[in-house]
């Protein structure tokens, strides 16, 4: 409970960050009402729903990797490198929250409905957009160029690259998402654990 509001603190110590992912539902809001395909909808919805995490992601440990935090970042110990992912757990649950409720209401505006199988496919988006974030901040040493990393991503698997199917958990079309929901799952929880597997790598070989 000690650390619950040193977190809210530094959420809000994000400054105008903090209101990115909410533009971005803004956006998603207004785009939905104006296509008028399921695949155009997949598309706004899966950019719209994951890539503002990597925002809060990177920004939540700004101070630890840029500025003057840099130094006692690499000497913290075992118990403290483990508040790094505190804070991106705590800020990926936070922001599944916000994104659940919007995502709904733009289902709701697209389709008059609510489809559970999106929600799903935007909390196993969101969790791995996170995590790559993480790790893409701790190797960039740059939290603008880490977001960057993930519109890349985001942008390119949902549509314009076909090949490597298997980095993907985004579905180009809506043939994959409507018998892929199952095979996403497992994908992007096995990826999120690897690649959290990397992070926890390379934070302790960094102290030594």
């Amino acid at each position: 409970m000690k650390n619950k509001p040193v977190i809210f603190y530094e959420i809000k110590s994000m400054g105008l960050i903090t209101l990115v992912p909410f533009i971005s539902f803004l956006l998603l809001l207004l785009l939905s009402a104006g296509v008028d395909k399921f695949v155009e909808f997949l598309f706004v919805n899966q950019i719209f729903c994951s890539v503002p995490v990597s925002f809060w992601s990177a920004y939540i440990i700004y101070d630890y990797l840029e500025n003057n935090g840099r130094d006692l970042f690499l000497s913290l110990g075992r118990s403290k490198l483990s508040l790094i992912f505190y804070k991106n757990i705590v800020i990926t649950f936070l922001y599944i929250i916000f994104m659940i409720f919007f995502s709904a209401i733009s289902q709701i505006i697209f389709i008059g409905k609510i489809l559970p199988s999106i929600l799903i496919a935007n909390i196993i988006q969101a969790f791995f957009i996170s995590s790559f974030t993480l790790l893409s901040t701790i190797i960039i040493k740059s939290s603008m160029w880490a977001v960057f990393v993930q519109i890349v991503y985001a942008i390119s698997f949902t549509g314009l690259v076909r090949e490597l199917d298997f980095l993907s958990v985004y579905f180009k079309d809506d043939r994959a998402f409507h018998v892929g929901i199952g095979g996403l799952l497992h994908k992007g929880l096995i990826l999120s654990a690897i690649i959290y597997s990397i992070t926890v790598m390379i934070l302790l070989k960094k102290r030594n």
